[in-house]
């Protein structure tokens, strides 16, 4: 018998209480929320709640409206959101609404060291609700180390492996008492998205409002504006990652809530974030339906990522006066061709353009000022430039340099608009 039971409506993908509940008591697992769906969310075979717990995500998966509230540490309140997959090419994702939890008292007599036994029961619960299978050894060792008695086979009824995969995530996510509940390494699938932690800015600004260009690599305005922090961004409306091609399956959503509310969804190969002057530090989008932890990739893995779309080269940060940006031959007496090589191929032939002070240097002879630059030719990451200067050139060999001019900057561009 259910008691306890929380009710939630969801209507264009937002939720709201249908009537006042009590407060949810910290360490029990009597609880339940009864969902009532829209259309779109009733055709969605599984759904996932997601549980934020002072910055950690617990989901948890439930087929039809009725979803078991995964027992709580002893804090005031947390945050609750849902994600669905209605189809191969959607992700519904609702906005997040908080419950409010009543403090156990019993639960402060608790030793640091000491993880909550519920947290095991709530396992054992979920394992009974899922198809038959085997459980490995080191699920069962987290049992043993919870004290749980009569423990000993590496049998348990009514699990498979995929379920075994998402109640590890489960517990893994979970932090108790300043101490991690998992005793094993957290699970972390590939992360689709590129800059997810937003490091990479090759456009070098620190606020971004011009609605529906891009601002940090790879993150498009749609409203509002971006400002960049040391810890990710501060965002105060919407921004959008766009897939060249469109992804399809199941996928999970995540964004760090640490800060503050924020939305995440995934439809028709376009990622948006939205939040209302939130710091986000990162956000995921990967295959599957239970949403793992974050893992950032090498600066330099990001930025060769980034840079098949975009591309900065630039003076700035050189110690030398004179930067070399490319070298090459004259092709007739004001003319000449610029061999560039790019760090990495782009994703379609980029529109080019230049800023700052440039000139083209010819060994023993006086530098030559530069009328125009344009793109003539691509060969992988090899790029040539076609340069016209109103001198005469003479000599074999130029080079185009940054006219000890630190804002020379050449900007390649293939991002998708």
């Amino acid at each position: 018998i259910m008691q306890n039971i929380i009710e939630i409506e969801e209507k264009n993908n937002r939720l709201r209480f249908i009537k006042e509940y009590k407060p949810i008591v910290c360490g029990n697992t009597n609880y339940y929320i009864k969902f009532t769906f829209s259309e779109d969310w009733e055709k969605c075979v599984s759904k996932t709640a997601f549980f934020v717990i002072e910055g950690k995500k617990i989901p948890v998966m439930f087929t039809e409206n009725i979803c078991n509230v995964p027992a709580m540490p002893n804090i005031n309140s947390i945050i609750l959101f849902l994600v669905a997959s209605s189809n191969d090419n959607q992700i519904l994702s609702s906005t997040p609404i908080k419950l409010n939890l009543e403090r156990n008292p019993a639960m402060d007599k608790l030793k640091k060291t000491e993880p909550f036994k519920s947290y095991y029961a709530a396992l054992l619960g979920a394992i009974n609700k899922v198809e038959s299978g085997e459980i490995r050894v080191a699920d069962v060792e987290f049992a043993k180390r919870a004290g749980i008695a009569d423990f000993s086979t590496s049998q348990v009824s009514k699990t498979n492996n995929e379920d075994i995969n998402g109640i590890k995530n489960f517990l893994d996510g979970i932090e108790v008492c300043g101490e991690n509940v998992a005793l094993q390494g957290e699970i972390s699938n590939p992360n689709l998205l590129i800059n997810a932690d937003f490091k990479i800015n090759q456009r070098g600004k620190t606020i971004y409002s011009d609605i529906g260009t891009y601002t940090v690599d790879r993150w498009k305005l749609l409203s509002g504006s971006v400002e960049v922090k040391e810890e990710g961004i501060l965002l105060n409306g919407t921004i959008m990652q766009p897939f060249e091609k469109m992804i399809k399956g199941q996928f999970a959503v995540s964004a760090d809530q640490s800060n503050g509310l924020v939305s995440a969804t995934y439809e028709d190969g376009k990622f948006k974030l939205s939040a209302e002057n939130v710091i986000i530090r990162w956000a995921k989008l990967e295959v599957g339906t239970i949403a793992t932890k974050f893992s950032p990739k090498t600066y330099a893995a990001e930025l060769l990522d980034c840079q098949r779309y975009y591309i900065e080269i630039k003076k700035s940060g050189y110690d030398s006066n004179y930067f070399k940006f490319g070298i090459g031959q004259p092709t007739d007496d004001k003319t000449a061709s610029i061999l560039i090589n790019l760090p990495c191929i782009m994703r379609i032939a980029p529109k080019f353009k230049y800023s700052g002070g440039f000139k083209l240097q010819q060994p023993l002879v006086s530098a030559a000022s530069i009328n125009s630059m344009s793109i003539i030719s691509i060969a992988g990451k090899n790029l040539g430039l076609i340069v016209k200067t109103n001198s005469t050139l003479t000599g074999n060999i130029v080079e185009l340099d940054s006219n000890n001019r630190t804002d020379a900057c050449l900007v390649f561009d293939a991002e998708i608009y």
